[in-house]
């Protein structure tokens, strides 16, 4: 029996199913990237009235980071895409207000929709 793990972007596209909210921390390339799929995802016009809480943030060492990876998302995807997520660095317990006042928001979305809050994406051979 062999089993396959899924591609990025069923990863991501599970993320984004499953989660009710995604909390981005500072990294590389890989990152950089995971965060323009997840945008992709939620500026598809299907999902473009989503509520779905996305956070950048981090030590206050992230800063220059997250400044960077917002300048280039609205010099390339627009102000649209910046309206998608909350920078919000140094502060933890802000992050987790952010997310709990968005969650209820996000469960009845997908209540009203019957979306499936799971992901099945393990294929055995």
């Amino acid at each position: 029996e062999l089993t396959i793990l899924p591609d990025i972007e069923k990863r991501l596209e599970a993320f984004v199913r499953l989660g009710h909210a995604i909390i981005v921390f500072p990294g590389g390339v890989g990152t950089a990237e995971e965060i323009l799929y997840i945008l992709g995802v939620l500026l598809h016009p299907k999902n473009r009235d989503m509520p779905f809480p996305l956070v950048f943030s981090g030590p206050a060492s992230s800063k220059d980071y997250f400044e960077m990876i917002d300048a280039f998302i609205g010099k390339t995807l627009g102000k649209e895409a910046q309206s998608r997520y909350k920078i919000i660095i140094d502060d933890p317990v802000a992050v987790a207000k952010y997310v709990k006042t968005h969650l209820e928001e996000v469960k009845a979305y997908r209540r009203k929709r019957r979306d499936a809050f799971y992901y099945n994406w393990l294929l055995k051979i």
